[in-house]
C-alpha cells in the first residue's frame, strides 16, 4: 500500500486489542486499497506522487499501460478522501 500512514493505525489497534478501532479504521481504507490493487497497481503510487508534487512524471514502461483518466481521478480522489500524506509531500 502506498499510505502506510493509515495502515499503522489498523495494526496498532489490533495489537492493543482494540478490534473495533482496528476495523473502523479498515473500512475508510478499503476503499483505497481496493482501488489501487484492482485498477491501477503499480501506477497508482506515482500518480498519486506526482499529484502531490513528488515526482515530475508517472509515466511507466511497458508493458504496463498509462492509467484511464477516470482511474486516475478516482484514485485522487480516494486518496483525498483518506487525506494521504504523499498528496502534500512535495507542496
Amino acid at each position: 500500500a502506498m499510505f502506510p500512514e493509515k495502515i499503522r493505525p489498523i495494526v496498532t489497534h489490533f495489537l492493543a486489542g482494540d478490534k473495533q478501532a482496528a476495523l473502523d479504521q479498515w473500512q475508510k481504507c478499503l476503499p483505497l486499497i481496493n482501488h489501487e490493487n484492482r485498477q491501477c497497481g503499480l501506477r497508482a503510487a506515482k500518480a498519486v506522487f506526482k499529484e502531490g508534487g513528488v515526482i515530475r512524471s508517472e509515466h511507466v514502461r511497458h508493458p504496463l499501460k498509462p492509467m484511464s483518466e477516470r482511474t486516475r481521478t478516482r484514485l485522487i480522489e480516494l486518496a483525498t478522501d483518506l487525506d494521504v500524506m504523499a498528496l502534500n509531500w512535495g507542496k
